[in-house]
């Protein structure tokens, strides 16, 4: 089927509570203790405008985030079928408390180092009926970057100077997610209520 014209879908996306990425359940146990986990979400189609992939980043289409563990974030997707949502993470330096910086397409070159691929929904259809879709989020360790996964060369990464408050809608969540599991609830202009997650994965649900 082909996208509908003109039309959109926004998601909204629920991450994972603040305990399921403290206390290092599930998918996040090899997380550091001393680094703040921020997420974001890459959403690629053949009829989405896209960033190719280059020597110094994967390809990118429509980016949403990065958001700290317990909130939500909004990205409007056109319609159609193939839509694509890949999950990276991005962690804090040490003991960084401040806010998340923003997600760029392509990936910033401060960012590669500190910026993991999760895992992603593949060839998902955004109309009017139910989809349901599950990512397995995995995260092995801190040296297992975008950079070294992808084999970017040294001068692909600069030094990390300032971050940016991220460019998009965010509010506080109080849904609850355990297993290292995070629900992703997407609906065409009604909010997020009741999101709840268990298990090894992500939901993607579209109403």
């Amino acid at each position: 089927m082909k996208p509908q014209s003109g039309s959109t879908s926004t998601i909204t996306i629920q991450l994972p509570s603040r305990q399921t990425t403290t206390q290092k359940v599930g998918a996040f146990s090899a997380l550091p203790a001393n680094r703040k986990a921020c997420f974001g979400v890459n959403v690629l189609a053949g009829d989405i405008k896209e960033n190719p992939a280059s020597t110094c980043s994967p390809r990118t289409g429509i980016v949403a985030g990065f958001a700290e563990a317990g909130q939500t974030l909004e990205v409007t997707v056109p319609r159609g079928d193939g839509r694509d949502f890949e999950l990276y993470m991005y962690l804090m330096a040490e003991n960084d408390n401040s806010a998340c910086p923003a997600m760029n397409a392509p990936f910033s070159p401060t960012q590669l180092n500190k910026i993991y691929y999760l895992g992603a929904a593949t060839n998902v259809g955004l109309h009017s009926d139910t989809v349901d879709v599950t990512i397995n989020a995995s995260f092995s360790s801190v040296t297992n970057t975008v950079a070294n996964q992808n084999n970017y060369p040294a001068s692909c990464t600069v030094a990390d100077a300032t971050q940016t408050v991220p460019r998009f809608h965010v509010s506080n969540g109080a849904q609850v997610a355990t297993g290292g599991a995070m629900k992703l609830s997407a609906r065409i202009g009604k909010p997020v209520s009741g999101a709840s997650a268990s298990g090894g994965g992500m939901r993607i649900e579209k109403q």
